[in-house]
């Protein structure tokens, strides 16, 4: 690196070596930025870059590193998921959640893992008919999640539409038979 420093092979190697050696994000992207400054889309950059920051425990630093890595890839769609997955899950921050998840279905329209998790998160604010959308959308994408069909079927129940939410609930069991189909409302 000293000799070369934009060799990005070496760069990525020492990046996974300190991550290695010290489990702390903050020593080993520095390296991965060096790259992302010269090719923000270099791919073997990002896929390490996501693998330790979603290895990493602390929230803070996932957050901060999803939006270094926007400064240099502002198009970067996994990025804006995984903000709006860390945002949800781990700071339960649904309006910054829900803002980031937005922005990542504008980049990627079609998007199953985007759509599911914006189906889930307008659930759990209530939005019942946003997530119907989302969720329906998702479920032409991946047909065979049984989730889909579980986070669908109770949006469909909260806004009374039961038949719909009773056929969801059907659905899922027949996509996975470990599923109960007692614990449904309906």
């Amino acid at each position: 690196i000293n000799a070369y420093p934009e060799y990005t092979d070496a760069l990525i190697l020492m990046g996974n070596a300190q991550w290695e050696l010290t489990k702390n994000i903050n020593s080993a992207l520095p390296y991965y930025y060096q790259i992302l400054a010269i090719n923000p889309y270099h791919q073997n950059t990002l896929q390490n870059f996501y693998i330790i920051v979603e290895q990493s425990k602390n929230v803070e630093d996932k957050i901060n590193a999803y939006k270094t890595l926007l400064r240099y890839n502002p198009d970067e769609m996994t990025a804006y998921l995984n903000l709006g997955r860390t945002y949800g899950r781990e700071k339960n921050d649904l309006q910054n959640a829900q803002w980031y998840l937005e922005t990542a279905l504008k980049i990627a329209p079609n998007n199953y893992e985007v759509l599911s998790n914006l189906g889930t998160l307008y659930g759990l604010t209530k939005s019942y008919n946003a997530a119907i959308d989302a969720l329906k959308k998702a479920a032409l994408f991946k047909p065979t999640s049984a989730k889909t069909q579980i986070d669908l079927g109770l949006s469909y129940y909260y806004v009374g539409q039961l038949e719909q939410a009773r056929s969801c609930f059907d659905k899922a069991v027949q996509l996975d038979n470990s599923i109960n189909r007692s614990q449904f409302p309906i």
